[in-house]
């Protein structure tokens, strides 16, 4: 876990890393700037954070990794698009930096479009096919090769959309795939036995606890069981055939929660 916001409202620097194994927690080496609604992928043993908003609010550019061992974080070329409120997905061990929001200090937020990849071996972002339904506070995660974008919300919880837009890295194509069942942002995904599992979210008058899941190969979505604890703005990741739903608010707007969730998908 990298950055986010403290319950006093402040954008933190600070790093956590959970071992499942041992169900401890301890502390990592912190981020090289405060950062909040950052997004953060792994590939090859590396960990990598994209965009986020800076303690001003402006949105950021900056991409940084980190290896274990290593005793600070490392700068990789800037992201194209500044932004934040975003979301990545790894395929093919891509980085796929999606939608989001940009902004310089003070301004409005905008929303962003672009989809933007980055090569870690080569250290190279390079460009592809736009977002087709941009917005923020969206999810991503990688099935079977394929980007898979869903939810989010137009800059508001009152706008918030089911979408689901589906990503072909061979063709560089878009195409939608059939709405999720609840509409809401700040939500989080991850992937597990082929299929997309989105959990969480937010809307103007609260918190969801429901965790829907998209079978790509009949193109339906079903109910999982609910999150114990209902919360946005929450991360998720996949061990073996587990997903760990870690932190979010559990009331709309600023609020923390230290939750950490499994959720083990059955085949």
């Amino acid at each position: 876990m990298a950055g986010g916001f403290a319950g006093d409202g402040s954008t933190s620097a600070r790093v956590e890393v959970y071992a499942p194994d041992a169900d401890t927690w301890s502390q990592g080496v912190a981020l090289p700037e405060a950062l909040n609604h950052a997004a953060l992928a792994s590939v090859g043993g590396r960990l990598y954070l994209v965009g986020g908003y800076r303690s001003d609010g402006s949105a950021s550019d900056r991409t940084w990794s980190w290896a274990a061992g290593e005793r600070e974080w490392r700068a990789e070329p800037d992201m194209p698009s500044a932004r934040g409120a975003l979301a990545v997905a790894v395929s093919s061990g891509m980085i796929h930096a999606l939608g989001g929001a940009g902004g310089e200090k003070g301004e409005p937020r905008k929303l962003v479009k672009a989809h933007e990849i980055y090569d870690p071996k080569a250290r190279r972002w390079s460009s592809s096919t736009p977002l087709p339904r941009p917005r923020d506070h969206l999810a991503a995660a990688s099935v079977g090769g394929r980007v898979f974008v869903v939810g989010g919300r137009e800059l508001t919880p009152a706008r918030n959309r089911a979408w689901l837009d589906v990503y072909n890295p061979e063709s560089h194509e878009w195409r939608r795939g059939p709405d999720m069942p609840t509409a809401r942002g700040g939500l989080a995904a991850a992937s597990v036995g082929g299929r997309l599992v989105v959990c969480g979210g937010e809307e103007p008058t609260g918190t969801f606890e429901e965790v829907e899941v998209y079978d790509p190969f009949e193109r339906r979505w079903s109910s999982s069981d609910p999150l114990p604890t209902p919360r946005h703005g929450l991360s998720a990741a996949r061990i073996g055939k587990r997903i760990y739903v870690v932190g979010g608010g559990p009331e709309p707007g600023l609020s923390v929660s230290g939750a950490n969730e499994t959720l083990e998908v059955r085949s």
